[in-house]
């Protein structure tokens, strides 16, 4: 089975979008297979081609309902370096009228993949950021060195993730070089979670964003995501994770590599 991994940001710009495709570069640069799911319930393109603008929106009706087909899957699905990608949500609106319980098809039909990555933004009052932090056997959660990053994180944890049960590790995705901001222990100590990992602050992070591309060709931001990366399937009992017979989407991959 796949390895489901959740990002979830403290708010919407703490540079989420941007790690997870960024670690999708670095998994694949490892030879994984590795599928990005858009969990946000925000449309967005900034890191890959969507020409057809093909979105989860098209599956809802069988995705709600646990009748999802293969074949509808496969034909949603965004190819971009190397990587697959569901795209997220076209219509926001839509995104409230999806369960806590959305992404549960997925467990059968992703068994060829490694790694899934959810991109669950920052909004935990949607279902489908709480199913994809709920199907994850890792978390991650994405914050700046920002106090108010920091508190509005602080304030969903003690509001959804405790309560859920939810466990994690932080990710300090540094905003900027400052003697006055936060320390990673600090953030750690006041939010009561782990540090999984520090991104280094890189002064082209704004320029990287508009020219939709993640900074994976900055050697201080590639090392920091690889270091994350490595940490992937680490966890207790993972070790021994039983890989399923290759399906369909292995022999996607295959024709496309």
């Amino acid at each position: 089975m796949a390895e489901m991994i959740t990002f979830l940001g403290g708010d919407s710009r703490v540079g989420c979008s941007m790690l997870v495709h960024a670690a999708a570069e670095a998994l694949t640069a490892q030879k994984k297979k590795v599928l990005v799911i858009g969990a946000s319930g925000k449309f967005g393109d900034d890191f890959f081609q969507n020409r057809e603008k093909k979105s989860v929106d098209d599956l809802r009706a069988n995705l709600i309902s646990g009748n999802l087909e293969e074949e509808e899957l496969r034909e949603v699905l965004v190819k971009e370096k190397d990587y697959w990608i569901l795209p997220d949500v076209r219509d926001p609106v839509a995104a409230a009228y999806y369960p806590e319980n959305c992404w549960d098809p997925l467990r059968h039909l992703t068994g060829d993949f490694d790694h899934v990555l959810f991109d669950a933004g920052s909004d935990v009052r949607l279902g489908t950021v709480i199913s994809a932090l709920t199907m994850a056997e890792e978390r991650y959660f994405v914050v700046t060195q920002q106090e108010k990053t920091v508190n509005r994180f602080r304030c969903a944890s003690e509001k959804v993730l405790k309560p859920l049960g939810l466990t994690g590790k932080l990710v300090v995705n540094q905003y900027q070089k400052a003697a006055s901001l936060a320390s990673s222990g600090e953030i750690s100590r006041f939010t009561g979670y782990a540090v999984g990992g520090v991104i280094p602050f890189v002064n082209y992070g704004w320029q990287a964003e508009l020219e939709h591309c993640t900074l994976m060709g900055n050697g201080r931001y590639a090392r920091g995501v690889r270091q994350l990366a490595a940490q992937f399937g680490r966890e207790e009992g993972r070790t021994g994770r039983r890989k399923e017979k290759r399906g369909w989407i292995g022999n996607l991959i295959s024709r496309n590599i």
